[in-house]
Parts: C-alpha cells; sequence; structure tokens
C-alpha cells in the first residue's frame, strides 16, 4: 500500500491483482449555463449548453451523469467500454449537492487507471468525463498528468477493501467467458461424436473435462 507524500492516505488499496480508490471532490457552488441532453446522429444522448438560465454545476452535472446511464442502460459503447481494467465505477452526489464522491474497483496502477479517463474514456466525440470532472473544484482540464495530479488530491482512505475473487482481472473474466463459450459449443458438437470415432485417449481425456466442469462447485466462489 502506497502513501501519499506528507498527507498519510493511502494512494491506493490493492489486494491480489485488484484495486480501490475513492475520492470526495467538492462541486463547484456558483452559477454557470445550463447543459441539456439531446438526441444524437445514431440516437446517443448527447450534452450541448442549452439556452435556460444559469444554473448550479451539480445541476449539470446530473445531467451528464444522466447521459452516460442512458448509454449504459442501452448497452450502447462509449469511451468508458473502451477501458479495459474496470471492474465497478460509481459516482454519487452527496451532503446536498456540494461533494461528488466517486469509487472504484479496477486492474494495475493508480496513475494509469486515471490516465485512461481521460486519454481511453473522454473521446472528443462525447468527453463525457471532462463534463463530469468539468463541475468540481479546480479541476485542471482534461491533460492526464494534470488530472492525475487533481484527483490525487482528493483520494481517501480505504478502511476496508474485500473483493471477492482477487486473482482474477477484468482481461482474465473476458477470457475465461469466450473459453466456456467455445467449450460449450465444442462439448455440445462432441456429444454428436459416436464413442468409436475416437480415438480412446481422447474420449477418456474428454470424459474426464467433462466430469470436472460438471462438478465444480459454483455455491463456493473463493
Amino acid at each position: 500500500m502506497k502513501t501519499l507524500p506528507g498527507s498519510g492516505v493511502p494512494a491506493e488499496t490493492t489486494i491480489g491483482r485488484v484495486s480501490a480508490m475513492t475520492l470526495i471532490i467538492p462541486i463547484r457552488q456558483d452559477l454557470v449555463p445550463p447543459l441539456v441532453t439531446g438526441p444524437g446522429e445514431d440516437g446517443s444522448p448527447v450534452v450541448s449548453i442549452g439556452t435556460g438560465p444559469p444554473v448550479r454545476p451539480v445541476e449539470n452535472l446530473r445531467t451528464a451523469l444522466g447521459a452516460v446511464a442512458e448509454l449504459v442502460a442501452a448497452s450502447q459503447p462509449m469511451g468508458l467500454n473502451q477501458v479495459a481494467t474496470i471492474h465497478f465505477a460509481r459516482w454519487v452526489i452527496i451532503n446536498g449537492g456540494r461533494d461528488l464522491l466517486f469509487c472504484a474497483n479496477f486492474d494495475g496502477s493508480l496513475d494509469q487507471y486515471l490516465t485512461d479517463f481521460m486519454v481511453v474514456a473522454n473521446t472528443r466525440e462525447a468527453p463525457y468525463m471532462d463534463i463530469v470532472w468539468g463541475t468540481c473544484v479546480d479541476y485542471p482540464g482534461s491533460e492526464p498528468t494534470a488530472f492525475v495530479a487533481w484527483a490525487r488530491r482528493w483520494l481517501i482512505d480505504t478502511t476496508l477493501f474485500f473483493p471477492t475473487i482477487p486473482d482474477l482481472t477484468i482481461k482474465d473474466i473476458a477470457w475465461l467467458r469466450q473459453f466456456r463459450h467455445l467449450f460449450c459449443a465444442f462439448d455440445h458438437a462432441a456429444q454428436m461424436v459416436p464413442d468409436d470415432s475416437w480415438p480412446p485417449e481422447l474420449l477418456a481425456h474428454y470424459r474426464q473435462l467433462k466430469a470436472a466442469t460438471n462438478a465444480i462447485d459454483l455455491s463456493v466462489v473463493i
């Protein structure tokens, strides 16, 4: 566990191959032009500046997060889908709209994860992350080095972190999902082949593998 210089606050908490972080960032309290959401060319929500009266930044934050939530609910691709290390991420407006809570579980280093938010997730066509963080105090913009330094200012201690399966990364999980699909397809085809068409040693290994997979106890995940 690393510690921020002079702060005593852990920079990240890692168990196995999975890390956790939590930020609490003050939301600006000035008045700004309102943001509105409308359909883009492909029907996806697009956030733009509206023409209504000025609003608090927290209202624009709700608009931006709502647009991302629409994309998630519709299973539409977006920049966040391209960050291949996210196990879980959550944005919560707390303290009556004064602060933004962001917590995440991820693979790899904290700095690389934060960098990916600006380099990968924050696309030119849909800069949702830039809009979200831009509602917060002292946001420096999307330049990765400045963003990482800014985000580290708001890190708080993770008192307890419990990953159920700490040795699997997101890429591991994706590989296992694809392997399961391929194995099930192979197993279905193999059952159509008469036993006497198999080389005896290969048939024995197949039956052994089939029995072992059928015996996996899914009630115990650790």
